[in-house]
């Protein structure tokens, strides 16, 4: 069992996200950051975000193979195999199951995710936005990979030790990138920020004394 970056906070709050879909794991990654939009806006945020939203997160995108780098997050998931597992205002689950070797095979739809037989993988990953109050939000990402056999299990073993890293990266990005749009909506919309002063207003203006007579 592999985890990176401590895991989702106890509130209480029934399980949801890849946690509901996975609960069983072989590998576990979270990564989280407090974001200054309502969570229904922080997750349509994180589907509208560039996939590559910046020159490194693009450059091992395209050390992977992957060309679509003008995509955005929700385009490039369900556009590379991935299914939309559940999807509310608050939450965002998506996830893969498959089979390479012999008759190479992924599961179709949701249902056949659940359903899904050894060998080979299953994969949740989410987005959640939590309510902390204040117009703040707790944005977290999570996946989770279960293998279903134990051939499947050493190989994406050996796989995580190159790719984990980067994996991690990439995550951090995205949510670094959200929070950095949001603060900019902020000030953007913070009153008295971006209107136009009057000519001459704030200035002081001195008359000159009255002409004497001589």
């Amino acid at each position: 069992m592999v985890t990176t970056d401590g895991g989702r906070p106890d509130t209480g709050v029934p399980v949801a996200g890849a946690a509901a879909w996975l609960p069983e794991f072989d590998v576990r990654e979270y990564h989280e950051r407090v974001v200054m939009l309502a969570p229904e806006q922080a997750i349509a945020a994180v589907l509208e975000l560039p996939v590559c939203p910046d020159p490194l997160v693009r450059a091992l995108f395209r050390l992977r193979g992957f060309r679509a780098t003008h995509e955005s997050i929700g385009e490039f998931s369900t556009h590379h195999g991935f299914l939309e597992l559940a999807r509310t205002p608050s939450t965002y689950v998506f996830g893969l199951a498959a089979r390479w070797r012999g008759n190479p095979r992924r599961a179709a739809d949701p249902q056949s995710w659940r359903s899904w037989q050894p060998p080979g993988l299953k994969i949740a990953a989410d987005f959640c936005a939590e309510p902390l109050g204040g117009g703040r939000t707790r944005l977290s990402t999570e996946t989770r990979v279960l293998a279903l056999d134990p051939r499947s299990r050493r190989e994406f073993r050996l796989y995580w030790l190159v790719v984990g890293p980067f994996s991690a990266l990439i995550r951090r990005r995205w949510l670094r990138a959200i929070e950095t749009r949001a603060a900019r909506l902020v000030q953007s919309v913070s009153p008295g920020r971006g209107r136009r002063r009057p000519r001459g207003a704030g200035r002081s203006r001195t008359q000159p004394p009255p002409l004497r007579r001589s």
